[in-house]
């Protein structure tokens, strides 16, 4: 995506930047750089070498950022392909071991030791789906940018997360008999639940950060039609009514970016609450926010799109 790109390019430059000032002020006192001993058609030609030098410098530390950038993409991608296999392959079991189960017990085969077994692997293939989907949003967490505390607060919790799915499935895979396993389902469901709440937790971070990158992506494409009433205006046509929709197009834009904002801070409460309950609240507080962000991004757009349609149709209409 154009947006994307410029985004990165703008990251990439910062660090650059940096290399160039500390090279700069490496030189800053010293006798060549203070034009000492130099008359002035040496000086010139120095300053002319140095900042040759620096702009060397600084294009192939981009490009090298650029390179590694790339290259870490392919990776996630990579990445992203075998854990989907993986949760997918889990999730088959899952069911598998599921409908297994549910064959012995139509047939009246009461098999206690062949239940267990059977019992333990729908449990944890159903363990290893939430894993694999936990390792997902990982990746998708380290590929946004998101602030510091927010992705270092998400990446804990989740590998917090992972290493208690862990552990529960060495705990399922211990049990030697069908009570002792149904016990520790008891005391599992409440680790499950508050799993899944941080689960979605996360999805809905990564959800607000995708509609952030979709409202700016919005804001760079209306300058391009602000560019083209502006066309229109200079041809001689009456843009008044396409002006005013454009000018409620940017401000449905600011709301929802409000909105989503707000959302974010309503999940960043959730994700160090406390409580469960508190979380479960902040969230459902956010994803509100964020459905009434998506709705006034979608019905700006359409009303965008219908003046746009009508004010084609009112031209054409006076040209014949």
């Amino acid at each position: 995506m154009r947006w994307l790109s410029l985004a990165l390019v703008l990251l990439l430059l910062m660090p650059a930047a940096a290399v160039a000032y500390e090279e700069e002020e490496r030189h800053m006192g010293s006798p060549e750089h203070m034009g000492m001993g130099m008359n002035d058609s040496d000086e010139m030609k120095y300053m002319k070498e140095h900042r040759k030098e620096v702009r060397e410098e600084m294009r192939e530390r981009i490009k090298e950022m650029m390179e590694e950038r790339k290259e870490k993409m392919k990776e996630w991608k990579e990445r992203m392909k075998e854990l989907r296999e993986k949760e997918e392959n889990a999730y088959k079991k899952y069911h598998e071991y599921r409908e297994k189960l549910r064959e012995l017990k139509r047939k009246g085969m009461i098999n206690e030791t062949l239940a267990l077994e059977m019992a333990k692997l729908h449990v944890t293939n159903g363990i290893d789906v939430a894993i694999a989907h936990l390792e997902r949003l990982e990746i998708r967490v380290q590929e946004l940018n998101l602030s510091a505390n927010l992705t270092e607060a998400l990446l804990t919790k989740i590998e917090e997360e992972k290493a208690l799915l862990e552990a529960w499935k060495e705990e399922i895979n211990k049990t030697t008999n069908l009570t002792e396993l149904r016990e520790k389902m008891k005391e599992f469901r409440e680790d499950w639940r508050k799993v899944k709440t941080s689960t979605y937790l996360i999805a809905w971070a990564i959800a607000a950060e995708k509609m952030s990158n979709a409202i700016e992506k919005a804001k760079e494409k209306a300058e391009v039609i602000r560019a083209k009433i502006e066309k229109l205006n200079e041809s001689g046509y009456d843009t008044t009514k396409l002006e005013e929709a454009y000018e409620e197009y940017l401000e449905a834009l600011n709301r929802a970016e409000e909105k989503v904002q707000m959302a974010k801070q309503y999940l960043e409460e959730a994700i160090f609450a406390e409580e469960r309950k508190e979380a479960i609240e902040k969230m459902q507080e956010s994803k509100e926010t964020l459905r009434e962000a998506m709705k006034e991004i979608k019905e700006a757009i359409k009303e965008l799109k219908e003046t746009f349609r009508e004010y084609i149709k009112t031209v054409r209409g006076g040209e014949e």
